[in-house]
This record gives structure tokens, sequence and C-alpha cells, in this order.
């Protein structure tokens, strides 16, 4: 490996990285958002009864 390769492939590692972190965040939103509307839902129809 040469040593001009380094920063090139810490820098393909960063983006890896930002873009792991970015996927995790949108699938935890998503997640939180689901599990916000399906507690309304229940909350509603609860309610309604």
């Amino acid at each position: 490996m040469n040593c001009n390769e380094l920063p090139e492939r810490e820098a393909a590692l960063t983006t890896l990285a930002r873009r792991k972190f970015r996927a995790v965040k949108v699938a935890v939103d998503l997640t939180v958002a689901a599990i916000s509307v399906a507690g309304l839902v229940l909350l509603l129809t609860f309610l309604a009864s």
C-alpha cells in the first residue's frame, strides 16, 4: 500500500460511515414515527369505543 493511498482510503471510509449513520438515523426516525402513529390510532380507537 502506498502512503499516498491512506488519505484517500480514510476519506472513503469517512464517507461510508456518514452514509451509514444517516441511514440508521432515517430508519430510527421512521420507526419512531410509525410507533407514534400506531399509538395514536390505538388511543383514538379506545376513546371512540
